[in-house]
């Protein structure tokens, strides 16, 4: 389930998302009575957390003093790993991102030697940003779900077969020194475009996000979507082929077993006797090599299906792609879903879903994770 915000981060957010903005105008956004925000106001200006930076123009009356965020006054790492490499983003008070790094990591490595990996790009790019370490509030890291959030542990992921039960949140934050949570790599994806991104104004967003599987990220009402376990999103097992090939999870007919890159790879060699990986069938499909852009048309009219079914159920008002599993086709995806949402979409006649891709494309998890890690702390 989606958490409540404490009246603190409402006050915080909504300075963030209107500034300059006064206290009386908190009062109206927020609905807390004027005696809370003086309170509230009073702890963050004591906190560094915001500034007084002039005052309105007069109506008449006494000049209402102004607010904002003091954007350098915290900071927060997200690390984002699988495929075969590890994304670092660290975002500001204010949302924005002010530095990120990317470099290639053998998924395949013991888990203790990535981690150190990890901690070192990340305590890298901290260093190379100049940032305090006194305002580098924690570390989000983003992972492939099913998590056990109870333990900080990974569970089963395909393209990690060795980091089942590594607890990687005690581990991660031995290494780089930093309080550290982990988060399903969807939900981070899905919190950081809504944040920072493309849906700000979003109500209702699902966020698909793809590398070796498929996650779905979800926002609702501003709120990521976590569940009981801290593993809602685990799009890739929805059932699009009744009785289709078999899937990881013991399933068939999953979208991720029919749809998803491997699943993408493992079709296009049974059809050619050539195997190829992921991006040089996508990079078929563009140059119209026929078989390569039948097979990616069959995915994305796969994960079509699917979407359009989580767009019912949750009255999605946008749709967002983001992960470097889509690589450079993601616009046949977005094509595809928006099309069959134009015209299946139940609720069509009361509002539309937007579908675009996310300004992160790659590291969307890595920046998600950063604001997660930013919310933990102000929370």
């Amino acid at each position: 389930m989606a958490g409540q915000l404490s009246n603190r981060s409402l006050v915080l957010e909504a300075i963030r998302t209107h500034a300059p903005t006064s206290r009386i105008e908190l009062a109206h956004l927020t609905g807390l009575t004027a005696a809370s925000i003086t309170n509230i106001v009073r702890v963050l200006l004591r906190d560094g957390l915001v500034a007084e930076v002039g005052h309105s123009e007069s109506t008449g009356g006494k000049r209402r003093v102004l607010l904002d965020i003091n954007h350098e006054a915290r900071y927060a790492l997200g690390v984002q790993f699988g495929g075969g490499a590890i994304a670092v983003a660290i975002s500001n008070l204010w949302g924005a991102v002010v530095g990120r790094s990317r470099s290639r990591s053998g998924s395949a490595l013991d888990p203790h030697a990535s981690v150190v990996r990890m901690a070192s790009a990340a305590n890298g790019l901290v260093d190379s940003l100049g940032i305090d370490r006194s305002a580098l509030v924690g570390a989000g890291v983003a992972a492939p779900g099913p998590l056990d959030q109870a333990r900080g542990a990974l569970g089963p992921a395909r393209n990690l077969p060795g980091w089942h039960g590594f607890p990687l949140r005690e581990e991660f934050a031995r290494a780089a020194g930093i309080p550290t949570s982990i988060h399903h790599d969807a939900t981070a994806a899905a919190a950081g475009e809504a944040w920072s991104g493309a849906a700000r104004a979003s109500e209702s967003l699902a966020m698909v996000y793809m590398d070796v599987g498929i996650g779905a990220g979800l926002i609702l009402n501003g709120l990521p979507v976590g569940g009981s376990s801290g593993n809602a999103g685990e799009f890739g097992h929805t059932v699009v082929t009744q009785g289709g090939p078999m899937c990881r999870c013991g399933g068939r007919g999953c979208l991720e077993a029919v749809a998803g890159p491997h699943a993408v790879e493992s079709a296009y060699e049974a059809l050619t006797g050539r195997r190829q990986n992921f991006a040089k069938i996508g990079a078929a499909a563009l140059a119209e090599e026929p078989e390569a852009l039948s097979l990616l048309r069959q995915s994305a009219g796969a994960m079509s299906t699917a979407v359009l079914s989580l767009a019912n159920v949750l009255d999605l008002d946008q749709v967002i792609l983001a992960g470097p599993g889509f690589g450079d086709v993601a616009s046949l995806y977005v094509e595809s879903v928006a099309a069959r949402l134009n015209s299946e979409f139940a609720s069509r006649s009361s509002h539309g879903v937007q579908v675009g891709i996310s300004l992160n494309m790659r590291d969307a998890a890595a920046v998600g994770a950063s604001v997660l890690a930013l919310r933990a702390h102000l929370a």
